[in-house]
């Protein structure tokens, strides 16, 4: 599911924004206490992007164009999803801080 997500966020650069990727991510990594192994998630991610013919590349799941994409279609897109929204701006930096340190490398 992980791989998948990551693929889809990755992919919505080409196509349109669909918070509910960076939300889904952001709640698993960061909210569920759950920790993973890029070492063992990398592989599919590789995999998922190379079946769709996308370059998987790391900077751009956390990349400045995805982050406005997403902070502008958050509320209208993702609010009537969920009971409670959380602040964009927060989820945000936690998934670039949870991202970063799973990666455990330069982006």
């Amino acid at each position: 599911i992980l791989a998948e997500k990551l693929h889809a966020l990755l992919q919505q650069q080409k196509k349109w924004p669909r918070p509910r990727d960076l939300y889904d991510l952001w709640y698993i990594l960061c909210r569920s206490g759950e920790r993973y192994a890029w070492e063992e998630l990398e592989p599919l991610f590789q995999e998922k992007c190379r079946v769709r013919d996308i370059e998987p590349d790391l900077s751009g799941l956390i990349s400045e164009h995805l982050r406005e994409w997403n902070r502008d279609a958050w509320v209208g897109r993702l609010g009537p999803m969920l009971k409670e929204l959380p602040e964009f701006e927060r989820t945000w930096r936690e998934w670039v801080e949870m991202f970063r340190t799973m990666v455990n490398k330069p982006i």
